[in-house]
């Protein structure tokens, strides 16, 4: 796999967080949409009205836990490129990688900060790319 590549996989899932971060958010409504209607439901004694709205809640929360583990994932691979960016030697390539991969930065925003060219970054970019291929070519080959 090239580096470009692998780091681009943060984009992907940041996108993937968002969506499970949205999931999550119907979910509790469903759930909280459940529990005020066992709250308000008239006390007939049929137990199977609660069970079966309980049985809910519960599948909901379970869902929930799994959507989280799942954001929890992503979040660790996430912050296991962010180490390895942090590990390059070159602070120039550290900042050129950093920007544009984890915080998604545009060229322009990167040549600004950085107070060069964006032909400077593109460079820049190309040279921090081949670095990090070299330093981490047995984990991105595996």
């Amino acid at each position: 796999m090239k580096a470009k590549d692998y780091l681009k996989l943060i984009k992907e899932w940041d996108g993937e967080i968002s969506r499970l971060e949205a999931m999550i958010a119907i979910y509790r409504d469903q759930a909280e949409q459940i529990t005020s209607q066992l709250s308000t439901a008239p006390n007939s004694g049929s137990h199977e009205v609660y069970d079966s709205m309980a049985e809910s809640v519960a599948r909901y929360v379970d869902k929930t836990r799994e959507l989280c583990d799942a954001i929890d994932a992503k979040m660790k691979l996430r912050a296991y490129i962010a180490k390895q960016i942090e590990d390059m030697q070159d602070v120039r390539h550290k900042e050129v990688l950093f920007m544009r991969y984890v915080q998604g930065q545009s060229w322009n925003a990167i040549a600004e900060a950085l107070s060069y060219s964006e032909v400077s970054i593109f460079r820049l970019h190309r040279e921090a790319l081949l670095a990090f291929e070299e330093k981490y070519k047995k984990f991105l080959n595996s």
